[in-house]
């Protein structure tokens, strides 16, 4: 085979192997990106809501609300649970409430918990599994990438 044949052929493999790698990096990505929450756009205190989260990976799931606050020029990664964990794949309804309090912990370093009210403004709503190593009955702020996250942005009214 001539010379420029052989270039030719590996730059063609060279190709399909990179085609390959992006193909399963796309459908990676697009597990994740399928899963959707839907359900109301605001939420108030102690009230009853429902949000069903669809396109979930077998997991064991929660739904929370969460939300990056400032208290005392030190930044907190703030959650409040809405439905407590439970397996779930597929499509799963989530019914519960807004509790009277947030769980916030420091977003770099340690320091003490602050738990306020939830104050009016936006947040995420979330279902998704909490993220590996994350101590048992802490808030769980991070979700697990290698499974289903849905979210959904909403309103906490008063």
């Amino acid at each position: 085979m001539p010379p420029r044949c052989v270039g030719m052929t590996r730059s063609l493999s060279l190709r399909i192997l990179l085609a390959a790698v992006v193909l399963a990096v796309l459908g990676a990505a697009s597990a994740q990106a399928a899963a959707t929450l839907s359900g109301p756009p605001t939420l108030r205190i102690q009230r009853n809501t429902q949000y069903v989260a669809r396109g979930l990976l077998s997991g064991r799931y929660h739904l929370m609300v969460r939300k990056r606050l400032t208290h005392h020029g030190r930044s907190y990664r703030c959650v409040a649970y809405i439905a407590a964990p439970r397996p779930a794949s597929g499509a799963e309804a989530f019914k519960g409430t807004l509790p009277t309090a947030l769980q916030c912990r420091p977003a770099s370093g340690t320091g003490a918990t602050w738990t306020p009210r939830p104050p009016a403004g936006s947040y995420s709503a979330v279902a998704c599994v909490a993220a590996p190593g994350a101590p048992a009955g802490a808030p769980a702020y991070s979700c697990d990438p290698h499974r289903s996250v849905a979210t959904r942005a909403v309103r906490v009214v008063r």
